[in-house]
């Protein structure tokens, strides 16, 4: 709604595909609606054209490598796991190591479906009402940003979260 036509004019003689969202009412911790609006839209393109991975960004990252799609997907390749359920999701991790479940999401890649979990629409609000029982604070983990899009992604799998490092190694 508020990207000026100019910009918009000039993005689509890219030969790109361009998806226009509008913005949720309510942006969420550090806009986190905003990136979960954005990103399950693009889901569903990429659902909609039929494609098996999908790398995710954000503005802040670039890639230069031009194999690093396929190494990404390599990588899934050599590091399965062991159930005919789920597959990894290749991440950069910049800060999240003496966090539990920081996932990063700077760069993400995996399956489609795996992506689609990680990425389901909700509203970081109303989650912490429904999942967290409004606590925004679990064991000295702040239930915020990658911390909330993980988590969310490990109970939909079923996962018991203990929130210590322990569980999370």
């Amino acid at each position: 709604d508020d990207t000026p036509q100019k910009v918009l004019d000039s993005l689509k003689k890219l030969n790109i595909i361009l998806i226009l969202n509008k913005k949720p009412k309510d942006f969420g911790w550090s806009n986190i609606n905003l990136q979960i609006h954005s990103t399950a839209q693009a889901i569903q393109c990429a659902k909609k054209l039929s494609l098996k991975y999908l790398a995710k960004t954000r503005t802040d990252c670039r890639v230069y490598s031009p194999n690093f799609l396929i190494y990404c997907k390599t990588l899934l390749e050599l590091f399965p796991i062991n159930n005919n359920k789920n597959a990894r999701i290749i991440s950069t991790d910049h800060s999240g190591k003496h966090m539990p479940y920081k996932l990063g999401d700077i760069f993400q890649f995996g399956r489609l479906e795996e992506m689609e979990l990680f990425w389901k629409e909700s509203y970081w609000e109303n989650d912490i009402k429904k999942i967290y029982s409004g606590k925004k604070i679990i064991n000295d983990t702040p239930v915020v940003s990658e911390i909330y899009l993980t988590t969310k992604y490990l109970i939909n799998l079923k996962y018991v979260l203990k929130w210590d490092l322990e569980c999370w190694w």
